[in-house]
């Protein structure tokens, strides 16, 4: 069986950066009232394009008929990166501004989330 580590490692890094954005939600709904600090960073997956073709995997020259390897490398085959939308941004929390009781909330959490997407990432990456 030949196993996909970009793509476990690309699942990976959406759904964190999904669950983060749920987190933003959750914090509305736990602490009513409370106007959290957001700022706008370039997303980590597309770097700000707004698409990628991390999906692909590694990519050799030699692989490809030189037509389709322009097409590849003017974008072609890129998809929409999932965190962002395609916009090239995510939102952020500024948890550094946060009270020190929504800051330890907001990293309990963000903790728990992303140790349970990790132990699902390491059991895919065994073949579980």
């Amino acid at each position: 069986m030949q196993i996909d580590y970009d793509g476990i490692n690309d699942w990976f890094y959406e759904q964190t950066a999904k669950a983060d954005q749920r987190l933003l939600d959750d914090l509305a709904e736990e602490f009513p009232g409370y106007q959290p600090r957001l700022s706008w960073e370039i997303c980590d997956m597309c770097h700000g394009d707004g698409s990628h073709s991390r999906n692909l995997g590694v990519i050799d020259r030699d692989e490809w008929d030189p037509d389709d390897f322009d097409d590849y490398m003017s974008g072609r085959y890129d998809s929409p990166c999932v965190p962002c939308n395609g916009s090239g941004k995510v939102r952020r929390f500024d948890i550094d501004s946060a009270p020190t009781e929504i800051r330890d909330w907001f990293v309990k959490a963000s903790e728990a989330i992303h140790d349970s997407y990790a132990t699902q990432r390491q059991e895919m990456m065994y073949g579980a």
